[in-house]
């Protein structure tokens, strides 16, 4: 899978094995980047890892993009939760 549109992220060995290995996680590469960097929503865990929102109109749903606490690319997946999870902190 290229990573031309990860350049700029660390990428922490987990990502690169689970999700940019998998194929159907690895579609989420074009999206990550701007996921992180023009997030809808954010949170920080307990732990450091900052967790990223941002609904991607391609997908038809939000993507979660998880970083460490120092901001390298941990996880990412589909969430079509997003909405449901709001309402439900509301």
């Amino acid at each position: 899978m290229s990573v031309e549109y990860l350049e700029s992220f660390e990428i922490t060995p987990y990502f690169r094995d689970l999700v940019l290995g998998d194929l159907v996680r690895a579609r989420l590469a074009p999206y990550i980047a701007e996921t992180v960097n023009s997030f809808e929503y954010m949170e920080t865990q307990e732990d450091g890892r900052v967790k990223h929102w941002r609904y991607i109109p391609e997908l038809g749903h939000h993507l979660l993009v998880i970083t460490t606490a120092d901001g390298a690319l941990f996880n990412a997946f589909d969430y079509s939760n997003f909405t449901r999870r709001q309402r439900r902190q509301g």
